[in-house]
């Protein structure tokens, strides 16, 4: 029986940087889970409570042991390190040109949704997310998509007419 538990709400913050000028090189992505205290006592705590639910008597009977982080590792710094060593994304990744306002260092991405500093580039998808929601992105990110076509419809036949 495989159990997995999630940090929906992470606080931790990664970073993707260009690795060089060749436009072909692979970025330098360093995605930094749990590298905040809050998200590493939500790992700890959802790893007792997975243990809670299989030592209720209907699970207990078919378990025969605990495979990892295994039954020996039992105090917060322990669990806490394995937390730390199985961390990993829910392969819906967040942020990585976040959309926020013109005076804040963190945004790629203005109001308009147009990258800062760099005239007829726009981004629109789940990358411009200042936070990942609870929920899968699909659904948030076709209805950015929607408001987008629109928004940059209306600002090209704006700009024709003037």
């Amino acid at each position: 029986m495989t159990f997995a538990t999630v940090v929906l709400q992470p606080r931790s913050r990664g970073w993707v940087r260009l690795a060089d000028a060749d436009p072909l090189s692979m970025p330098r992505i360093n995605p930094n889970f749990i590298d905040d205290e809050h998200d590493l006592k939500i790992g700890i705590a959802a790893v007792k409570a997975v243990r809670k639910v299989m030592e209720q008597r209907s699970l207990a009977e078919v378990i025969e042991e605990e495979f990892v982080p295994g039954a020996k590792v039992q105090k917060d710094e322990e669990i806490g390190v394995f937390v730390k060593q199985v961390a990993t994304t829910m392969w819906h990744p967040v942020g990585t040109c976040r959309m926020g306002r013109e005076d804040d260092p963190a945004a790629v991405v203005d109001a308009r949704l147009k990258v800062k500093g760099i005239d007829a580039l726009h981004v629109i998808d789940a990358s411009i997310m200042p936070q990942i929601i609870s929920g899968n992105t699909n659904a948030p990110t076709q209805a950015l998509a929607r408001h987008a076509s629109k928004m940059l419809v209306a600002r090209y036949f704006s700009e024709m007419l003037d």
